[in-house]
């Protein structure tokens, strides 16, 4: 079974107020109806009574259209939101990673350099672990983009160039 929101969803306020009166106002009439079928009293249905149910099935749907209206404003302004936060993530994960990629580069290369000087076995195996450390984390650098280039494209089907 469908729920509800799957009917509702993409249709506009105005044409979900309008069913909304409609199947009030036939509600409406024919409630009364009943009522006044079944109590013997026609008294009861008269077209007094039958504006007075119309202007509250009418201002209900007033009200119902300023609802749908209203959520549908703050999800939008939610979803651009997001959009903005998650672009500003990528560049942010772009940035630091570009960051951390160059600082691994100069310990590497300050690596290289120390490894031409040193003397000791010690020392050496000291500048071997950094320099694996030093490609482990650029490894992972590199992962993290794969999977990061790897995931859904935007909904608005802009390609990043950089």
């Amino acid at each position: 079974m469908k729920d509800i929101s799957e009917h509702l969803y993409g249709r506009s306020a105005a044409a979900i107020t309008a069913v909304y009166v409609l199947v009030g106002a036939l509600l409406a009439v024919g409630i009364d109806f009943a009522v006044a079928s079944a109590g013997g009293s026609a008294a009861v249905w008269t077209p007094t009574r039958l504006v007075s149910d119309w202007l509250l099935v009418a201002g209900s749907g007033g009200l119902l259209y300023g609802a749908v209206t209203h959520h549908r404003n703050r999800a939008e302004t939610a979803r651009r939101d997001l959009e903005t936060s998650n672009q500003q993530l990528q560049v942010l994960s772009r940035v630091f990673r570009h960051n951390v990629r160059n600082d691994l580069n100069v310990i590497q290369g300050y690596t290289d350099l120390l490894s031409d000087r040193v003397d000791d076995e010690r020392s050496r195996q000291c500048l071997e672990t950094i320099r694996e450390t030093t490609d482990d984390v650029v490894a992972i650098s590199e992962k993290l983009r794969v999977i990061e280039d790897a995931s859904p494209e935007r909904p608005d089907g802009h390609v990043d160039l950089v």
